[in-house]
């Protein structure tokens, strides 16, 4: 086992390297490309004469790792977790019903739609599979990756309020499709379907019971919390809750997967359990368990391809896979983007980035393409996020004091931060903050610091 992990953990950093190197793409496409690209060389390679060794060797790594096991009992509750931890639940408040709707209704009509345009997909191709094996595939593919979606909203800009939205039914579309499969898989053992009250208890059970489970696991997490200055005390006690948590809800037969995404959104959103974490240390640990995690769990969805055995010819294996990406993303659109598109001031869901900027006159989009510029303010912007939005306070880092800033109360910059939202507000804001820790710091080179208040902030703040 330690032989396995080993190879992985290497292969994972070298394709990740090689990602940020030369190829440039978000972590988790990066590594999984480029191990697919990999897999399938090795495996002409291997047609060819050439390395066959290696091909073999890849086979019986890949053949030793059980994924199910590693992902459903392994790197799922920690991912949900992680991922959770940084929703702000307040914005997400303001939305919960849509967010409720896209990912309960929204998922269980994807699975659906999946299930049976594949099945008279596959059919027409010649190749008969069970309908409840089609279905299972739909909530399987179903929920999106939370990761992966965040990282294209924010490299694209796009307004903080969307990004709640998303993400929140992102998370919690994992834990539908988790119970959606659960129960179709019980299906497809019983060999039969089960009656509707079946269905129905065994729905509430595994729903209903994994909210309440997780919303007592979390009150009791952030008791533990509240009071605990070292950090690695509150990273272990929070990786406890959630091993020990998520293994306790599959002995209580539960929806393991939405009790993470519940108690992720109460320690991440509960103030007196973050407060004695002054340094951040706790979400820059779950981070980085998250980004690991994904990129190793990436690399094995790669290299699964050398494990496929496909009863069909190959011509015929790419028109079914190429079959099923164009029906899952259409099930998406169905299902999520043309209800939306259909009923936006109904649903009252947040613009995207493109629709926002148009409505900002020429001054406003000038700030905002300079506040975008550069990496420093980008990741000022990322520390502000951190302060009250609704009354546009900020939160300096460095000075370690809330600033309100020169001009706040104009009108032109009112306008700005209600018709972008807080996020091109931030950016700016942000930018300035940099140029004024610049000019701090050539002050203090020349021994003429301005005076300094006793929250440790300058007077004469530029």
């Amino acid at each position: 086992m330690l032989d396995i992990a080993a190879a992985v953990l290497v292969l994972t950093a070298l394709l990740a390297w090689a990602n940020q190197r030369w190829l440039k793409l978000p972590t988790t496409i990066g590594v999984m490309a480029t191990s697919l690209v990999l897999s399938l060389a090795l495996v002409a390679l291997d047609a060819a004469g050439v390395a066959v060794g290696l091909h073999s060797r890849e086979q019986a790594l890949v053949g030793a790792i059980d994924f199910s096991q590693l992902l459903m009992q392994g790197m799922l509750s920690l991912l949900l977790f992680a991922g959770a931890l940084h929703v702000d639940v307040q914005a997400l408040r303001d939305y919960r019903w849509q967010v409720g709707v896209l990912a309960f209704v929204g998922t269980a009509a994807s699975t659906v739609l999946i299930g049976v345009a594949l099945w008279g997909a596959l059919a027409l191709l010649g190749l008969a599979v069970p309908p409840i094996a089609c279905l299972l595939f739909g909530a399987l593919i179903s929920p999106t990756d939370p990761i992966a979606v965040i990282g294209m909203l924010k490299s694209g800009g796009a307004p903080r309020n969307l990004e709640v939205v998303i993400a929140g039914e992102s998370l919690f579309n994992d834990g539908v499709g988790v119970v959606l499969f659960t129960l179709l898989l019980e299906m497809a053992l019983e060999g039969g379907a089960p009656t509707a009250s079946h269905a129905a208890l065994l729905l509430a059970r595994e729903a209903g019971g994994g909210l309440l489970y997780g919303w007592g696991l979390g009150y009791a997490t952030c008791r533990l919390l509240r009071g605990v200055g070292a950090p690695s005390v509150a990273a272990l006690v929070t990786l406890a809750a959630v091993v020990g948590g998520y293994t306790l809800a599959n002995h209580l037969h539960v929806s393991g997967p939405l009790a993470m995404v519940v108690v992720g959104l109460m320690v991440g959103n509960d103030r007196r359990a973050i407060a004695d974490d002054a340094g951040g240390h706790l979400g820059v640990f779950w981070e980085l368990v998250d980004d690991i995690l994904n990129a190793v769990l990436f690399v094995l969805v790669g290299m699964e391809v050398v494990t496929l055995r496909f009863p069909l010819g190959p011509a015929a294996a790419l028109v079914a896979s190429a079959a099923a990406i164009v029906i899952a993303l259409a099930a998406r659109w169905l299902t999520v983007g043309l209800p939306v598109a259909l009923a936006r001031r109904a649903s009252r869901l947040p613009a995207g980035a493109r629709e926002r900027r148009a409505d900002l006159g020429r001054p406003a989009r000038r700030h905002l393409d300079r506040a975008r510029a550069g990496p420093a303010g980008r990741a000022l912007a990322r520390d502000a996020g951190r302060a009250d939005l609704r009354r546009r306070r900020v939160r300096d880092p460095g000075a370690g004091a809330d600033v309100r800033p020169p001009g706040a109360g104009h009108g032109a910059q009112r306008r700005l931060s209600a018709t972008c939202g807080a996020a091109a507000w931030r950016h700016g804001h942000a930018v300035r903050l940099s140029r004024a820790r610049a000019w701090d710091n050539r002050s203090l080179d020349n021994d003429t610091r301005p005076s300094r208040g006793p929250e440790g902030t300058d007077h004469d703040f530029r």
